[in-house]
């Protein structure tokens, strides 16, 4: 399974300056939750919000051009998922080791998007009006609803879990 995770404000805004512009606890343990055991794959500038240290109990995937320590780095989104995928098929049915988790940026997820077939965003109330604000892709009439809920543990937060039948792009191996 490809899935995109994020978190996007009221005005479709994931990042400012090379970071989060909020910070909301029960997001960021849900994230790690779920990412948990999974292959994550983010692009260069990802990898360097996180202060290019791998997130711990996941296999990190990062596109790059340019060599990357610490993580596999990969020249294209494509030559990234299909080592991900490759390995996940070694992984138990249903585990999150057969799970790839894009993580971001802005231009990683518009170029993953076609090969999604989860999206799961959080919500949150936060409204970024700054030109230099990234924002996530817009989501085609492919997606539908799964499930929907106030986060339990902060109620401004709202998760909603979309899942469309297909991946509309599929790997040349697949």
């Amino acid at each position: 399974m490809i899935g995109a995770i994020a978190a996007v404000s009221a005005n479709g805004v994931i990042g400012l300056n090379g970071a989060l512009p909020w910070r909301y606890g029960a997001d960021l343990r849900r994230f790690r939750r779920k990412t948990l055991g999974a292959t994550v794959v983010m692009g260069r500038k990802t990898w360097d919000a996180l202060g290019r240290k791998p997130l711990v109990g996941r296999r990190n995937l990062v596109i790059s051009r340019a060599p990357v320590r610490d993580a596999e780095g990969h020249a294209s989104l494509e030559a990234a998922l299909e080592a991900a995928l490759e390995a996940a098929l070694g992984g138990a049915p249903g585990s999150a080791a057969g799970t790839v988790w894009i993580i971001g940026g802005a231009e990683i997820y518009a170029l993953a998007m076609p090969y999604c077939e989860l999206l799961d965003i959080t919500r949150v109330p936060d409204s970024i009006d700054d030109p230099a604000a990234v924002r996530f892709p817009d989501i085609d009439k492919s997606w539908r609803v799964e499930r929907e809920w106030t986060d339990e543990h902060d109620p401004r937060l709202r998760h909603v879990v979309m899942r469309r039948a297909r991946p509309r792009a599929s790997l040349r191996w697949t």
